[in-house]
Order: C-alpha cells, then structure tokens, then sequence
C-alpha cells in the first residue's frame, strides 16, 4: 500500500510540473510575441514607432475623431550624409526625433521613411493651429533642422488628411528653399 501511495503521489507531482512547465511556457510565449511586435513596429536608429506602426494607427483613426496630422522632413539631409558621413546624418535623425518626441509623446510619433516623421495628435482644430505655429518655431530655433505640415482631419479620412498633410509640408519646404537661396534637390 505505500507503495501505491508513494507511486500515486509521484505521478501527481510530475503532474503539477507539468502544469507549471506548461504555464511557463505560455508565459515566455506572451513575452516573446511582446518583444516581436515592439521590434517590428521600432525605429532601430531613433527609438520611436516605424512606418508600420505608423500605418496601424492611421487605421484606428475615425472619421469624427478630433484629429489632427503633422508631417516633418529633415532639411539638409543628403547635404549631411555626403559632406560629413552616413554617422553625422544618423546624428541629425536622432535629434530631431528627440525633438519631435519630447514636444509629442513617443506614443503618437512615428519616423515613417529616412528623413520623413509623423506625429497623430487628438486636438481640437484650435489646438492643431496654435501646436503647428509653436512647433514650427521650434524647429526655427532649432537651426531650420526640419520643415513641417500639418493637415487638421475632424471630417476626413486619416489617410487623405496625411496626404494633406504632405502637401502642406511640401509648401514649407518650397518656402524654406526660396528663403535661404538653394534649389530644393528633387
């Protein structure tokens, strides 16, 4: 009979590690499916959300939100690269990124292609107009590292108020060329 006993509480306790086993895995399998979505909606150079995640979001935006879409493009990028190296370019990324982090919330901004950033932000058209002015300035005082659109979308689609919103950037940099005499590289 103790023999039986002990037999029956052997199996009993392969049968909880097994169980703990089994909740154990699970849990390394959460984790890592946490860590592959982080990873594949990160920016490895900045930190900041990619054009993936960036593509997500849009599509979580509706039609009545009170939205609006800024749409930044680093001045002077490629000049960088080829006069001071692909490593001062990096530079150049990394603190506008912050800069543009630190005024939106890393949770909202996304660097969607090399030298293009994008921040989806809710505010009223109100808000959208006085951020856009501020952070324009701030760019200003930031040696013109960027120029920056931006597209209020309270009744539009979110992808037509991006595209609104590069075109807004467009004009900037349009400006931004006239102003300091050089012609904008196409």
């Amino acid at each position: 009979i103790l023999e039986k006993v002990l037999l029956f509480q052997e199996k009993k306790m392969n049968l909880k590690r097994k169980e703990k086993v089994t909740v154990i895995r699970k849990q390394i399998r959460v984790q890592q499916q946490k860590l592959m979505e982080e990873f594949l909606n990160q920016d490895t150079l900045t930190g900041l959300q990619n054009r993936r995640a960036f593509e997500q979001a849009i599509k979580r935006v509706k039609m009545n939100d009170n939205y609006c879409i800024l749409f930044a493009d680093l001045n002077k990028l490629k000049f960088t690269n080829d006069t001071l190296g692909h490593d001062a370019g990096d530079i150049l990324i990394i603190q506008f990124a912050n800069l543009f982090a630190l005024e939106f919330g890393t949770d909202k901004v996304y660097r969607i292609s090399g030298d293009e950033f994008v921040a989806i932000l809710n505010k009223s058209k109100e808000e959208y107009e006085q951020t856009l002015l501020k952070f324009r300035d701030e760019i200003h005082n930031n040696n013109d590292i960027a120029c920056c659109g931006g597209f209020y979308g309270k009744d539009s689609d979110a992808y037509l108020s991006f595209k609104n919103a590069e075109k807004d950037l467009n004009i900037e940099k349009a400006k931004y060329y006239s102003r300091i005499g050089i012609e904008r590289r196409k």
